[in-house]
């Protein structure tokens, strides 16, 4: 008996030793998102502008369709065979075949998968090279049967709309050099004009205030007026417009004022994450329709991101509270 319970374990230490190399593997190919919707955002981007001139397509819509269709990277087909669009077939004479024993583009990474489908939305069946208007090329990738009907092409443009994917149609070689270094201010940098419109006019107010501080360094400590760091940011705004309380940190935070759930939340109400768990390590302000306002990490700037909408950051949030 003892001699059998050996060898099971030998096996089972063998077994995940092979897993754990097909992962690093996969993941020397592919990024899987890991921190935040913005990592895989940059990558496909950056992929796209690489091949954009050549095949001139629609930089939101190759961002959205490889949200979609691959969940953000990490669907089986995506980890198997670099496959972002789904595309069936084979490329290059490589081809992946599922459990249901369907037949897909197998490619050695991500750069190839994102320039063959540019290719494919070129062809004379969809002939969308040039078309500067995504809901043009809804209407070219419904016509030519790439999807039934328009469910989805309205998912996709929940996604652009969401994720404000239009910001990256027409970059600047310095803001694509930003993107490669991910240092680009997504989405934060375009709401210093942004009106809230909430319920309560002293939550719009702080959203505002935090707003005006978007592209300010984090500091590890930093309140203001023009470091900070996630705390700091909410004490900031705050004592802006008369919520006053002592500096403390994001565990403190989520503790303070009223609880309020997900769905109640206003402008101007705080979230708190266990980004680092056990521990209430971060916080940012609802600046509403489903996004944040924060100062993220060292090396990162005050900016905006859709933390409703975000894989990463649902999944690690403690509570939400209205401290005004």
């Amino acid at each position: 008996m003892k001699k059998i319970l050996i060898l099971f374990f030998c096996f089972l230490f063998m077994l995940i030793s092979a897993m754990s190399g097909a992962i690093s593997k996969s993941s020397s190919n592919s990024m899987i998102l890991m921190n935040g919707d913005n990592d895989f955002i940059f990558k496909i981007v950056e992929l796209h502008y690489a091949v954009r001139d050549k095949y001139d397509v629609l930089t939101s819509v190759t961002v959205a369709q490889a949200i979609e269709e691959s969940g953000w990277g990490t669907s089986n087909i995506a980890i198997q065979s670099n496959n972002l669009f789904g595309i069936k077939g084979e490329y290059n004479g490589s081809s992946y075949i599922d459990a249901k024993g369907q037949k897909w583009r197998k490619y050695e990474n991500w750069d190839q998968s994102v320039e063959d489908h540019a290719r494919l939305l070129c062809n004379s069946n969809y002939n969308c090279s040039g078309i500067k208007d995504y809901k043009e090329i809804f209407e070219r990738l419904i016509a030519g049967n790439y999807c039934e009907g328009n469910t989805y092409t309205l998912r996709l443009e929940k996604i652009i709309k969401g994720y404000q994917l239009t910001q990256y149609d027409n970059l600047t070689d310095e803001q694509l050099l930003q993107i490669k270094n991910k240092t680009y201010i997504s989405i934060g940098g375009n709401y210093q004009n942004y009106e809230p419109h909430g319920d309560s006019e002293l939550g719009n107010a702080i959203v505002k205030s935090a707003l005006s501080k978007c592209g300010c360094p984090y500091v590890r400590g930093g309140s203001g007026p023009n470091v900070f760091d996630c705390s700091g940011l909410v004490w900031w705004a705050c004592k802006q417009n008369g919520v006053n309380f002592e500096r403390t940190t994001a565990s403190e935070l989520s503790t303070m004022g009223m609880q309020v759930t997900i769905d109640d939340l206003q402008p101007g109400d705080i979230i708190t994450f266990k980004t680092e768990p056990p521990k209430i390590s971060h916080v940012g302000i609802y600046i509403g329709d489903g996004k944040m306002v924060h100062a993220p990490h060292t090396g990162d700037v005050v900016k905006v991101v859709n933390v409703l909408n975000s894989q990463y950051y649902t999944k690690v949030i403690h509570n939400c509270r209205r401290l005004y």
